[in-house]
């Protein structure tokens, strides 16, 4: 039998998923799908997020993802100057048209030791595994031997799942120092899918690549009100990579609130401007990706609307103040 035209179709967004995993341009807001050795990385004892993607509006249907996490910093008192990190993330992904949707549910595990007495220098190891779950909507899909010279009419004869599910793992790992109260610095590297386990709705072996990351960046005091924010991030999976660079300037306004204002820049792909506030354990951070890609003639230099949430309980150490490893907006 011949393939259908939306066999190849589904071959295509198959191979497209495993080229490139979802991301988010504000990855410093979303700690668990970076790295989950970021798992419990924080100045409190729990951590509830949320980030919210709309991609590609101008172009066609948009495209949805969002992603959830809760995680915890455990026996602080317990373990001297290490911590425990334990979380629970989630996330979903649905294509512009709506019949294509991923979701996944994945625990997280992390160990932070303490390299020195006063807790200024720090290793972190993260470990994650979870399910995946891929569906796709064949009721709203045509196949090509439906097509009767003026219309698709009788029933499709393919035969094809419409539903997969496969275990995946993750594992990671955080380096940070605070060299002095004005410098921070961190660096951190991710290795997703380990397992490359197979993704396909065809019954065919097609293996999701493993995904690598790098992300890094430090905190740069000026004055007792300003602090610098830059940082890095590539991301490599199959043939496909992509680097983003850029910084905020965070302005502390109160004791409890702080304006950050800043842009990256994702090569060949858009320009980010960035906007976020932080107050009493709540920071709230707005994005929206500028198109300068080939794409930009189609989307109007349009590209991706982002906004997230997060809150933590805040406590004060007994130890020297832990560094900020990454961004805090």
């Amino acid at each position: 039998m011949r393939k259908s035209l939306l066999s190849f179709i589904l071959l295509a967004i198959t191979f497209a998923v495993s080229a490139q995993d979802i991301h988010f341009s504000q990855y410093y807001a979303s700690p668990l799908t970076l790295n989950p050795a970021l798992t419990g990385k924080f100045n409190g004892t729990y951590r509830f997020q949320a980030i919210y993607r709309n991609q590609w509006a101008s172009v066609t249907v948009p495209y949805v993802t969002y992603s959830g996490s809760a995680d915890f910093g455990l026996f602080r008192n317990s373990l001297g100057n290490d911590v425990i990190g334990l979380g629970l993330m989630v996330y979903s992904d649905q294509s512009g048209d709506g019949h294509l949707t991923s979701q996944s549910v994945l625990l997280s595990l992390a160990y932070h030791k303490a390299l020195d007495r006063d807790n200024r220098h720090q290793i972190s190891l993260g470990f994650q595994g979870g399910m995946v779950q891929k569906r796709i909507d064949l009721g709203g899909l045509y196949f090509e031997d439906q097509w009767d010279g003026s219309g698709f009419g009788p029933p499709t004869s393919e035969i094809l799942d419409d539903n997969m599910m496969y275990p995946d793992f993750n594992a990671g790992f955080l380096w940070n120092s605070n060299f002095s109260e004005n410098f921070d610095l961190y660096a951190g590297f991710s290795y997703n899918h380990i397992t490359e386990p197979n993704e396909t709705f065809l019954g065919a072996t097609n293996k999701l690549d493993s995904r690598y990351a790098f992300h890094a960046g430090m905190s740069i005091g000026i004055g007792d009100n300003l602090d610098l924010l830059p940082s890095v991030l590539y991301l490599s999976q199959t043939s496909a990579q992509e680097i983003s660079t850029g910084a905020a300037l965070g302005y502390q306004m109160t004791d409890e609130t702080t304006l950050y204002f800043g842009g990256w820049y994702r090569f060949n792909d858009a320009f980010i401007p960035v906007a976020a506030i932080e107050f009493y354990g709540f920071r709230i951070g707005l994005s929206y990706d500028v198109n300068v890609s080939d794409l930009k003639a189609a989307s109007r230099s349009m590209g991706a609307f982002e906004v997230s949430l997060i809150y933590q309980n805040i406590v004060e150490s007994r130890h020297y103040n832990p560094v900020r490893y990454c961004p805090r907006f």
